[in-house]
């Protein structure tokens, strides 16, 4: 059987072979090698210029690794993990609240799109592409739906691992193989043996970690933010149905050409010519209210409209987590942490704009 070997930094030399294989070759997974895993976190960590298409073949070698241990059948849970991440729009979850507000679809939407795209090369393996459908939108209950996304899931072990391992922070270590020894199925639902317990809880605790100092971080999000204020105004005018097809780069091309707000835009993050920091506030707004204030504040500050951003981030919330332990019975994994968790993760809304116009914007903030 026609097989490829890919060297992988995270995992190491990953064999390929079969469907798996020819989804990869499809034009929806090729996309994936545009299309930055962290968005534009790379303007604050240089490294991390990692892509969905490396992230899908991780998730694709754990999930091939957890059918191992736990002699489960292969095929569509791994054509599930490929493909599950396929429907990402450019610079990843940067522009998603754009395609739930004009779209109504997520990511896992457009990916249910793509299954149906590749339907003839599931087929060909005997592979319902409904099925992968029901596991990627959690339309089914069990362990199926919780290997590829869940709160012990491999979605989430690699992407831990890769954008630690880019970026340099070191938070998201976390003890793989143990996880993986430890993972069991009972009652057609996933949990951990009692000995995978502090194993698991290390990977929830680097994942708050990685949530502070890399996926909220400040810069990061002003990048992102300033990236989707010039994406809404050419969405207003244009729509958002070419938009959800692009990679990075066409995206940028796409402002670059486009002139006026969005193309210096474009020059700013190009050259990393900023937005600064104006205040750090506590508030909870909707997309059109977030639009109401910054237009609002353009107005008072006397600048022109655009130049004030408002970034009002969502609630990382540290819910009650949904992970059994098999320990003389189905028991619940919060019993057994070491580190109890009292209060939720809360990231500030951060108002910014043009190094110029910080002062300005800052005296009527401070009125409001």
């Amino acid at each position: 059987m026609k097989y490829k070997i890919i060297h992988d930094p995270i995992h190491g030399s990953i064999r390929i072979e079969g469907m798996i294989l020819e989804l990869l070759h499809s034009p929806e997974l090729q996309r994936l090698r545009d299309i930055k895993q962290l968005g534009l976190t790379n303007l604050v960590f240089p490294g991390a210029n990692h892509t969905r298409f490396e992230h899908s073949l991780g998730v694709y070698y754990l999930t091939n690794k957890i059918c191992e241990e736990l002699s489960l059948e292969k095929d569509i849970l791994n054509a599930a993990a490929v493909l599950h991440d396929s429907g990402h729009l450019p610079f990843s979850h940067t522009l998603e609240y754009l395609s739930k507000i004009y779209l109504k679809k997520d990511h896992t939407d457009l990916a249910c799109e793509n299954v149906l795209r590749v339907a003839d090369i599931l087929e060909r393996y005997d592979v319902n592409p409904e099925e992968i459908i029901r596991i990627i939108k959690h339309r089914e209950k069990g362990y199926r739906s919780q290997i590829i996304s869940g709160d012990l899931d491999v979605d989430r072990i690699d992407y831990l691992l890769r954008d630690s391992h880019y970026t340099g922070v070191a938070h998201g270590i976390i003890d793989v193989e143990r996880i993986l020894k430890t993972i069991e199925i009972r009652d057609g639902i996933l949990g951990i043996s009692r000995k995978g317990v502090l194993a698991v809880e290390g990977m929830l605790i680097a994942r708050d970690l990685m949530y502070s100092s890399v996926y909220f971080h400040k810069t990061a999000r002003i990048c992102e933010s300033m990236l989707g204020r010039a994406v809404e105004r050419i969405i207003e005018k244009e729509g958002m149905e070419e938009i959800k097809e692009m990679t990075d780069c066409e995206l940028l091309c796409k402002m670059k050409s486009y002139g006026g707000f969005p193309e210096e835009i474009y020059r700013r993050l190009k050259y990393r010519r900023l937005f600064k920091v104006v205040r750090y506030m506590k508030m909870d707004l909707d997309f059109e209210k977030r639009k109401e204030l910054e237009k609002e504040i353009c107005e008072k500050a006397g600048i022109p409209e655009n130049y004030c951003i408002v970034d009002v981030p969502g609630l990382e919330a540290l819910k009650r987590i949904e992970i059994k332990v098999f320990d003389e019975g189905i028991k619940n994994f919060e019993d057994y942490m070491i580190l109890k968790k009292s209060k939720q993760l809360q990231y500030p809304t951060i108002i910014s704009a043009p190094e110029k116009y910080v002062e300005r914007v800052r005296k009527v903030v401070d009125r409001l």
